[in-house]
């Protein structure tokens, strides 16, 4: 009985190693296509507000007014993705405590830093509110999944710092080139009409992805992105 019971115990904690490995290899995935993707829009956002919004009553003041909020957001959008995962896998635990206290906590922060940050920084202190929120969620959810277990902080921290450092200088670069085609490319974007905007969107859009491709997966090698296009079929060497 004792034995049976110590194999058990053994099979648990190795269940919750693969979990904490899988999910570290998911939320770096995620964060891989995300990002970039985060990038490309708030850098573009200008002429993408352009080409979906600016018709009607919808000017160039409201297209301005709503690209300035973008930049704010779209942090909080790349870390709500991976809460998503982390409440997935903090069910999967069976810890409905930290569930419900994240799923409280949410909420009650955006609110009351909404409130605030709004009077000191207008609309903008509400995207800051937004992404704040979701950072510090995603932030808590994985102290509260990695925390119990020494081996499982090695397990993520092993690889994420290697992993943060390189996809940070595709970033980089891919948003720097982003931006030197966006100036090529809208510096006359007022005369443009839906298919000359849209195509240049396009345009700009496939620079810095490229870009971001061909550093991050052919130069820096980060394995997240290789899997994925082996699993699209996609040899990009």
């Amino acid at each position: 009985t004792v034995l049976q019971t110590r194999l058990s115990e053994a099979a648990h904690q190795e269940r919750h190693a693969d979990l904490l490995r899988d999910l570290a290899t998911a939320l770096r995935t995620t964060i891989a296509i995300a990002a970039p993707v985060g990038i490309l829009v708030s850098v573009l956002r200008v002429p993408i507000i352009q080409l979906i919004f600016e018709r009607g009553a919808f000017d160039s003041t409201a297209t301005q007014r709503v690209a300035a909020l973008l930049p704010w957001m779209l942090p909080g959008m790349v870390a709500m993705l991976c809460v998503v995962m982390l409440f997935k896998a903090l069910f999967a635990r069976g810890d409905l405590r930290a569930g419900v206290v994240l799923g409280v906590l949410g909420p009650a922060m955006y609110f009351a830093l909404s409130g605030w940050l709004s009077g000191l920084f207008g609309v903008r202190g509400i995207g800051a509110a937004y992404s704040i929120t979701w950072i510090t969620i995603a932030t808590v959810g994985v102290d509260s999944l990695y925390r119990t277990r020494e081996r499982g902080w090695r397990v993520l921290h092993r690889s994420t710092v290697v992993f943060a450092g390189k996809l940070s200088g595709a970033i980089a670069v891919s948003g720097a080139v982003t931006g030197f085609a966006t100036h090529l490319l809208f510096h006359e974007a007022g005369s443009l009409n839906t298919v000359g905007l849209a195509l240049r969107i396009a345009a700009a859009s496939a620079f810095g992805a490229s870009t971001y491709l061909a550093i991050a997966v052919y130069v820096w090698r980060i394995p997240e992105l290789s899997a994925v296009l082996r699993a699209l079929k996609i040899d990009f060497n």
